[in-house]
C-alpha cells in the first residue's frame, strides 16, 4: 500500500514547482490550500490508493500523482470556475467531497497536450445532472 506521507510529499514537490511536465499550474496557491486540508487530501489519497497500490514502485506512484494534481487543476481551473461559478475555497472544496463521492476521476493518465481538454468534457458530461452548484 502506498503511504500517505510519500503521496503528500509527492504533491509537495509538485507544488514547488508550480510545472508538470512544462505545464505550468494555473493557480498554485489555491492548489497549495487544497493540500494543507487534511481531511480533503486524505479523502483524495484514499481514492488515489484504490486505484494505485504501491506494487509499481516510487517512479509510477510520482507520475500518478503529477496526473492527480494536473487533473485537479484542470478541473478547478477549467471546469468549476468558468463553467459552474464556483470560485471561493469553501465551495470548491464542498464541490470535491461532493463529486469524489460521486466518483469524479481526477486519477487516470492525461497527455498533457491539447487532447487533456477532453477532460473536462468528460467532468461535464457525467455530472451534468448532479447540480454541482453551491
Amino acid at each position: 500500500m502506498i503511504a500517505e506521507k510519500n503521496f503528500k510529499e509527492n504533491i509537495d514537490n509538485i507544488l514547488r514547482a508550480c510545472n508538470i511536465e512544462g505545464k505550468t499550474l494555473k493557480q498554485p496557491n489555491l492548489l497549495k490550500k487544497i493540500s494543507k486540508d487534511k481531511n480533503l487530501m486524505h479523502l483524495f489519497f484514499l481514492e488515489f490508493e484504490m486505484r494505485y497500490p504501491y506494487q509499481d514502485g516510487y517512479d509510477m506512484l510520482f507520475c500518478k500523482t503529477q496526473d492527480f494534481i494536473y487533473r485537479l487543476d484542470m478541473a478547478i481551473n477549467d471546469w468549476l470556475i468558468p463553467m459552474h461559478n464556483i470560485k471561493t475555497y469553501k465551495e470548491i472544496k464542498s464541490t470535491f467531497i461532493d463529486l469524489i463521492f460521486e466518483d469524479i476521476d481526477l486519477y487516470s493518465a492525461v497527455s498533457y497536450d491539447e487532447s487533456d481538454k477532453e477532460i473536462i468534457d468528460e467532468f461535464e458530461s457525467i455530472f451534468s445532472n448532479k447540480d454541482i452548484n453551491i
